[in-house]
């Protein structure tokens, strides 16, 4: 978990490994869920944000170009 967390791929494995579940010990699967959704939580908040910006900013006229 350590070295998942560290190089921020835990919400990915908890996604990519759901078929497997019931093959990882439940205090493992558990805090990959966690993990998942916290970040799941985090990306709402961005987008929020993110929507708020470009709405000031196309009432302000300003055109925008998002990258990635």
């Amino acid at each position: 978990m350590h070295l998942a967390r560290r190089r921020s791929v835990s919400p990915f494995l908890f996604r990519a490994m759901r078929d497997w579940a019931a093959l990882i010990p439940a205090d493992v699967w558990q805090e990959l869920r966690n993990d998942y959704l916290r970040a799941e939580a985090r990306l709402l908040l961005q987008e929020h944000e993110l929507d708020r910006v470009l709405a000031v900013l196309d009432h302000a006229g300003v055109p925008v170009v998002l990258l990635k």
